[in-house]
């Protein structure tokens, strides 16, 4: 837990998120499509999530290249952070509809 403090704390999270949205305790109502680029077209090693939920809607985003890639959404929404100094979760910074994926990583968006 010490050792992997950062780890640690972004499960802490997430499972927070989870608790929180009923979107994301309900694995039948997830949609996966292609994320796809500022051309519309669609990017090799990036898959996204569509959630609903009664509570808020999500957009998961994983990117399993080993670079930042550009992803287009159709709608804005709110960027999902996480702070892994303290393992909590914030939905704050508005993000338009141009946003970016870190290397082999992911990305939250709460889409209303």
């Amino acid at each position: 837990k010490t050792t992997n403090s950062d780890v640690y704390n972004t499960y802490k999270a997430l499972i927070s998120l989870r608790k929180d949205f009923s979107a994301f305790t309900n694995a039948t109502n997830a949609v996966c499509k292609a994320a796809k680029d500022e051309n519309d077209e669609g990017i090799v090693g990036i898959l996204k999530y569509a959630i609903e939920g009664t509570n808020g809607n999500f957009a998961v985003y994983i990117n399993a290249n080993g670079t930042e890639d550009s992803v287009r959404d159709g709608q804005e929404g709110y960027q999902v952070s996480i702070n892994e100094a303290t393992g909590e979760y914030s939905i704050a910074t508005e993000i338009g509809k141009n946003f970016k994926i870190p290397a082999k990583g992911f990305l939250i968006v709460k889409t209303n």
